[in-house]
Parts: structure tokens; sequence; C-alpha cells
């Protein structure tokens, strides 16, 4: 069963796949079939020899004639990045797909186990998927557990500005790093437009920038550390894309990417207590002062 319920069955385990999402591509290299690829998309960079794959376009519009000619066994894709009518017209066209939908940590090892199933390789998916648990796991066991959740706002595109809705994996990540995501506006769909007069209503203690699917920079982040309104002290962290992005093998340091930031920002936050002030001799030091802070 993909994510979408439907039964994928394959006369045989599949030698000919065509990835269209760029964690999937990293998946199946993680499974050791890599060599299997026979089409990926342009924004399939990891690893480095995903790149020597041919490109088949773009995750939002993919060369759909030439997925076809590439005669592939299997086609994976996204049912979150890849559009609904080219997933339908590669089922048209007679090609098995397998789609995807994680919107938990815990459905990266799941996803990784039912590929090495059509792949034929299930005990490594199940190793690679028991490892990539364990991962997760040990990041989110070392996740910051302060007083006070830090209020996360994630931010994924911009013009318009566009954030990560409760239900999405990214929001996943950020509570098991030990933040609370912030949904401004009121807005619970997955990925909501927002404005920036929204987020900062929100009064976010950490600001997350990853560098893709939208390439923020570093000027981006400065640009949010200038806002007025903005909370004294809150941190802009511009953050690799594909770590927390990315629903693949690498998602146990996406984890221990946010719990750091988190962390820095607690030990920052953490109010430091002023010295005791000696009692004036003569009289007991043991009676709550009366003394208030200003």
């Amino acid at each position: 069963m993909d994510d979408l319920g439907r039964r994928v069955a394959l006369a045989r385990p599949a030698s000919r796949v065509v990835s269209l999402v760029p964690s999937l591509t990293e998946g199946v290299f993680a499974l050791g079939a890599g060599d299997r690829l026979v089409g990926v998309t342009k924004f399939c960079v990891y690893p480095e020899e995903a790149m020597a794959v041919p490109a088949v376009g773009g995750t939002k519009r993919p060369d759909i004639g030439t997925v076809v000619e590439l005669r592939p066994d299997l086609v994976l894709l996204s049912a979150d990045e890849n559009r609904r009518e080219d997933a339908e017209a590669l089922e048209e066209a007679g090609l098995a797909t397998f789609a995807t939908e994680p919107r938990r940590l815990p459905d990266v090892s799941s996803v990784l186990r039912r590929i090495g199933r059509l792949l034929g390789v299930d005990a490594t998916g199940q190793r690679v998927a028991d490892r990539v648990a364990t991962a997760v796991a040990a990041a989110e066991a070392a996740a910051p557990c302060g007083r006070r959740r830090p209020r996360v706002l994630t931010l994924v595109w911009k013009k318009p500005f566009v954030t990560a809705g409760p239900r999405t994996y990214l929001a996943d990540l950020v509570r098991r790093a030990g933040g609370e995501p912030l949904h401004p506006g009121g807005d619970l769909s997955d990925w909501p437009r927002i404005a920036a007069e929204e987020a900062l209503r929100a009064a976010p203690d950490v600001v997350l920038l990853p560098d893709e699917p939208y390439a923020f920079t570093e000027a981006d982040a400065e640009g949010w550390r200038g806002r007025e309104g903005l909370p004294e002290g809150a941190t802009v962290r511009v953050v690799d894309g594909q770590l927390v992005t990315w629903a693949g093998p690498r998602v146990g340091e996406g984890v221990r990417l946010v719990a750091g930031i988190l962390a820095e920002w607690a030990a920052s936050a953490t109010p430091v207590r002023p010295a005791p002030v000696p009692a004036p001799r003569g009289r007991s030091s043991s009676g709550p002062s009366r003394r208030r802070r200003s």
C-alpha cells in the first residue's frame, strides 16, 4: 500500500525507477539501489551520485513524455510535492506509481520499508528503516525540555510568506526537537500564506528559514532580525533545507539541528539569578525579601 491507500503490486522487483521527489531519490540510494534509477528531477542533488542520473524536469512540472520513454517499472511520487494531474497522466500511460505523504517522522521509516519491498531488498529496507528510527529517537531524547517550549515560526516560501501547518511533517519535526510550531493567522491548512505582521503578532522565539524549497539566505535572516515587533532575544536562523524539509534518511540530523538551535535560544533566554544580598547585621535573613524586581 502507498500513502494514498492504493495497492501497488509489481510482477517482479523494480529494476527501472523514476523518482520525482528528492527525498525519495536519496532513499533509493540509502537502500543501495541507486543504480536502478533511470530518471530523477533537477532538484535531486543528494547524494552527489544522483546528479549523474538523467533529469526529467522538476517536481511540479516533470516531462511526462520523457518519463514514459524511460519505460520505468516504478515511479516514486509525493502527494504533497507532485501535482495530481501529473500522477494521473503517468497512471494513464500504464506506469506503476507509488505515492508518499509523510506527516510524522516515523512515516519516513515506513516509506523506506515499503520501497525496499518494491525493490526486492526487504532486509536492507528494514535495516535502513530501523537505523532512521533509532536516529530520530536519539535526537528526540536529547532535545531541550525546559519549562516552556520556544515558539517556532518556520517559513518555506517568500512572496508570499508560507509556513508549515500543524499536520505537516515539518511541524512534527519542530515538536520533536522541543519547539512549539506557530500557526499565525489561524489558518490550519498544510501550507498557509501569512503576512509578516501576522507572524510578528504571534511573537516567535525562533524563526527558521530553510534554504529550500525557497532559497532563504543570511540576508533574509538579517531582514527578519531588523523587523520592528520581533520579540527581544528572538533567534533567526537559516537552516539546511535538505535536513529539515526532506522526509528522508537524514531526518535524525534534522531533529538534532533544530534541537540545537532551540537549546541555544533557551540558554540565552534563561534569566540569571542575581547574587543574594547579605542581610544587615543583627537582622534575620531567613524571611522573604520585600524587594521587587523592576
